[in-house]
């Protein structure tokens, strides 16, 4: 139907992402926009479907323009304009060989972000690396706070995946073990015995993770209606088995922006000091909180497994041109739930977070809820 409906099109063209292990999905959304005198990137959250760009919360990561390469730069390992082509590399399409020319003809030092990317396969040797959770945790190493602060980490998502019955088989042992890295050359990553300091005593309730999820009141009072849940696609029949991801749950909350009824089908995780005023990272991606997205270890760690293609970018202090510290300044941004000044990064929602009280549940797709009109609650249409 796609292609059918391209044919009178000569400049619209297909190119099929390959999934070879099953259960994964195409999930990264980008754009390329090349001019006569540069190229400029967006990374973003939202689906080429009207429904993403009327009433949501999205995000989105706009390049500067990219001049056309001069001469020949170096790039260190982490270099942006090679770890886009790589990306794409992934893909194995010829007809995708006209923008990686593209790519390698502009100057993309100006890129202030790492990227962070997952593509389907299973992962080793120096490969295990350069995807999914495990790239996040290889820049952190470089890149990262240069202590094992008493931070939290804020995961933000639209969905989430089997994670298994305890939290400690991946959730707070691999996938935190990622994202509370710190800047080091000596840890062994793989080392299953391995656990940042945070996580040596994982208890029923962590406080070290938090997880911003909509709540079946968020997506009711939100500006769709229950009609937004068609885009949260998390299931009671998953989450009847990882109850504990409760203990972690905060509702969707974002006043200071006044986006709390534009559903969110952005994604965020960061790293904060408990007290909300330093963000030592953000990363804004495609990810759910899913091992499909981020990859799950196997073969005693010897090899990374993804199910899908996820593209984001991770902003740090050092790359955005602080180099007097190693966090974002976030105090001042808030006053009684109002931005009073613009702070040089903040986030999608409020802190303090809100805590699921006893009588919230997150929001399950697979329950019926009501009716599914837009106007459920005679919100008016489209959101003012």
């Amino acid at each position: 139907m796609l292609e059918n409906s391209s044919k009178m099109y000569s400049n619209i063209n297909f190119v099929q992402a390959k999934l070879n292990i099953p259960f994964g999905t195409h999930h990264t959304k980008m754009i390329f926009i090349l001019y006569k005198d540069g190229l400029r990137v967006i990374i973003l959250t939202a689906n080429m479907i009207q429904e993403d760009w009327d009433a949501k919360t999205q995000g989105f990561w706009i390049s500067p323009k990219f001049p056309i390469q001069k001469d020949k730069k170096s790039c260190d390992d982490f270099d942006f304009k090679k770890d886009l082509l790589a990306y794409l590399a992934s893909y194995q399409s010829p007809k995708l060989k006209t923008w990686e020319n593209h790519i390698q003809s502009h100057d993309m030092s100006l890129a202030n972000v790492k990227l962070v990317a997952s593509v389907p396969g299973r992962h080793i040797g120096k490969n295990i690396n350069e995807w999914g959770h495990l790239k996040l945790r290889n820049i952190l190493s470089k890149h990262g706070p240069k202590d094992d602060k008493k931070d939290i980490i804020i995961g933000q998502c639209s969905s989430i995946g089997s994670l298994g019955s305890k939290k400690e088989s991946w959730l707070c042992n691999e996938f935190l073990g990622s994202l509370l890295q710190i800047e080091s050359t000596t840890k062994k990553f793989f080392d299953k015995n391995y656990k940042p300091q945070h996580l040596q005593n994982t208890t029923a309730k962590n406080d070290s993770f938090h997880l911003v999820f909509p709540t079946l009141e968020n997506v009711k009072n939100s500006f769709e209606g229950y009609i937004a849940g068609g885009s949260i696609p998390y299931s009671n029949q998953t989450h009847s088995k990882q109850k504990y991801l409760s203990d972690h749950m905060c509702e969707w909350k974002s006043n200071a922006l006044g986006r709390s009824r534009a559903s969110p089908h952005i994604k965020t995780y960061a790293r904060i000091s408990e007290d909300g005023t330093k963000l030592r990272w953000l990363l804004l991606t495609s990810a759910n909180l899913s091992k499909a997205a981020w990859g799950t270890l196997e073969k005693n760690n010897t090899q990374l497994a993804i199910r899908s293609y996820e593209l984001g970018v991770l902003f740090l202090p050092k790359f955005c041109g602080i180099l007097d510290q190693d966090y974002f300044n976030l105090s001042g941004s808030y006053i009684n739930n109002e931005i009073k000044q613009i702070p040089r990064m903040y986030l999608p929602y409020d802190y303090p977070l809100a805590k699921y009280s006893s009588n919230d549940n997150p929001w399950f797709v697979d329950l019926e809820h009501g009716p599914k009109e837009r106007d459920i609650l005679n919100n008016t249409w489209p959101p003012k």
